[in-house]
C-alpha cells in the first residue's frame, strides 16, 4: 500500500518528547526517520521507567512508543568527524528535527543558516520551549514550564483550589503536533517553490493553542477566564456520579435538555423558564440547580444502564473510561487503534497506532524502536558510502559506537 511520505527522508535529534512526536508522526505515514544520537550523551528516555524485562533484556515503555519507525546511529557532532558526517547527511535528507536548546547547532557551526547554504531544500524544524528569539529563547525549560507559562496550569482544577498541570506533557503534545503541522506546510511550500525554511516550534506557544478563547476575552473585554473544575458554562454538561463509576451528560442544545428532563420523568422541567434556555441553566443562573437535579436521578442508577438509556434518546452522553476500559472500548477496537510490534529478546508489544485514519495512505507500525546504533552500518556504509577505514578512523575519534544490545 502507498505511504504518503514514502522518500521523504528526516534526521531526528530526539531526546525527551516532543521533537520525538514529530518523528514519530512522519514515520507512521512512511518518513525513513534516523535518530542520531550522541553516544556519549544518550536518549534517557531509553531508560527511563516502566520497563519490560526479560532476562537480561529490556525496554522502556515511553521509548518504545515514541521511537518506533525509527532508524538509530551514533553520532558525536562534538567532534569533527562527526560534524562532517552530519553535513553529509544533510546534503542527502529532507527534513532535520533539531531538539537542541537554540543556539547549540550554531555553536557546532551546524545550524540553519549554515545547512541551507549545504541544500537549499532543507526543511529544518527547530523545538524548545520558548522559540528561537525572544527575552526567554535561551532558558533552558520543560514540558511543566510552558505549562505554566502559558496559562494553561492556571484555568485547569477548581475554583478553591491550586493551579494544576495537566497530567501528561501536554506542552510536549501540543509542540510536537504543531510541529508535524509546520513541517508538513513546509513540505507543500517546497513543492510549489523548490526551497526549504524553518519550522520554530516554541512548547510555550503551543500550550496558548487551546486558550485562544481566553486570550480574546481578556483582550476584548478584560474579563479573565477563571478555573471551573469539571464546569463549561451551563449545568447538565459535565461529569455526574452514579453507583459505580462516572459518566459524561453534555446536553449543549436546548432540545437536547428537554429530552433528558423527559427521560428523568420530569418533563415539566423543559417548560420551566429557569431551565428553559442556556441562558437559563449556565451558572451565572440556575446550572447549579441543574446539576443537582441530575445527581437525585443518578443516585439509583449505574453507568452502563444510564449511558444505553441516553443514547438510546440521542442524549450526548458516555462513560468515564479508565485506560483498562478504553483499550477494551468497542469503539477504540473496531478502528484498529492498537498494534502488535515484536520487539527482539522481548516479545510483542501492543502499541497505540497512528492517527487520523488515511483511506488511501494510512499508518502503520512496522519496526520497533531501534537499540543504539542498529542501524549504523546502513547510514555510514550505504548511504553515505563511507569505507572501512573512514568508519574505523570515526570509531577511534568516538563518533560512532558499534551496535550496543541495550534498548
Amino acid at each position: 500500500m502507498t505511504k504518503a511520505l514514502e522518500g521523504i527522508r528526516v534526521l531526528l535529534h530526539g531526546r525527551f518528547w516532543a521533537g520525538p512526536i514529530i518523528g514519530t508522526q512522519l514515520g507512521d505515514f512512511g518518513a525513513e526517520v534516523i535518530r542520531f544520537e550522541d553516544p556519549e550523551v544518550m536518549d534517557f528516555i531509553r531508560d527511563s521507567p516502566p520497563f519490560i524485562k526479560k532476562g537480561d533484556k529490556k525496554i522502556g515503555l515511553y521509548y518504545a512508543y515514541k521511537d518506533r519507525n525509527s532508524k538509530s546511529m551514533s553520532l558525536n557532532l562534538r567532534k569533527e568527524g562527526g560534524k562532517k558526517a552530519f553535513k553529509d547527511l544533510a546534503k542527502i535528507s529532507d527534513i532535520i528535527i533539531d531538539n537542541h536548546a537554540p543556539g547549540v547547532m550554531d555553536n557546532w557551526g551546524l545550524g540553519y543558516e549554515t545547512m541551507k547554504e549545504i541544500n537549499p531544500r532543507l526543511i529544518w524544524v527547530a523545538v524548545s520551549t520558548y522559540g528561537q528569539s525572544g527575552p526567554y529563547s535561551a532558558e533552558p525549560g520543560y514540558d511543566i514550564l510552558a505549562q505554566g507559562a502559558s496559562g494553561l496550569m492556571d484555568i485547569n482544577g477548581f475554583p478553591d483550589g491550586p493551579p494544576l498541570r495537566m497530567p501528561v506533557g501536554m506542552a510536549d503534545t501540543l509542540g510536537g503536533l504543531c510541529g508535524v503541522k509546520g513541517t508538513l506546510i513546509a513540505l507543500f511550500h517546497r513543492e510549489r517553490t523548490g526551497q526549504g525554511q524553518m519550522v520554530d516550534v516554541s512548547l510555550f506557544e503551543s500550550a496558548t493553542y487551546p486558550l485562544q478563547y481566553a486570550i480574546l476575552q481578556w483582550t476584548s473585554l478584560q474579563e479573565k477566564y477563571t478555573r471551573m473544575g469539571n464546569k463549561w458554562g451551563w449545568g447538565a454538561y459535565g461529569p455526574f456520579k452514579a453507583t459505580d463509576g462516572w459518566l459524561i451528560i453534555a446536553t449543549a442544545l436546548d432540545r437536547q435538555w428537554y429530552k433528558l428532563c423527559e427521560v428523568m420523568g420530569k418533563p415539566e422541567l423543559a417548560q420551566d423558564p429557569k431551565f428553559a434556555t442556556v441562558e437559563g441553566r449556565s451558572y451565572y443562573k440556575h446550572g447549579e440547580e441543574a446539576d443537582n437535579i441530575i445527581r437525585e436521578w443518578l443516585k439509583t442508577r449505574t453507568v452502563k444502564e444510564t449511558v444505553e438509556l441516553l443514547k438510546k434518546n440521542r442524549i450526548p452522553s458516555a462513560p468515564v473510561n479508565d485506560i483498562p476500559a478504553l483499550v477494551e472500548d468497542p469503539q477504540y477496537n473496531s478502528r484498529k487503534n492498537m498494534f502488535e510490534v515484536d520487539y527482539p529478546g522481548i516479545g510483542k508489544l501492543k502499541i497505540p497506532g497512528p492517527v487520523p485514519h488515511l483511506s488511501a495512505t494510512p499508518g502503520a507500525l512496522e519496526t520497533p524502536a531501534p537499540q543504539l546504533g542498529e542501524h549504523n552500518d546502513y547510514i555510514y556504509r550505504e548511504l553515505l558510502g563511507y569505507n572501512d577505514e573512514k568508519i574505523g578512523e570515526l570509531e577511534r575519534e568516538g563518533v560512532i559506537v558499534s551496535k550496543q544490545e541495550y534498548l
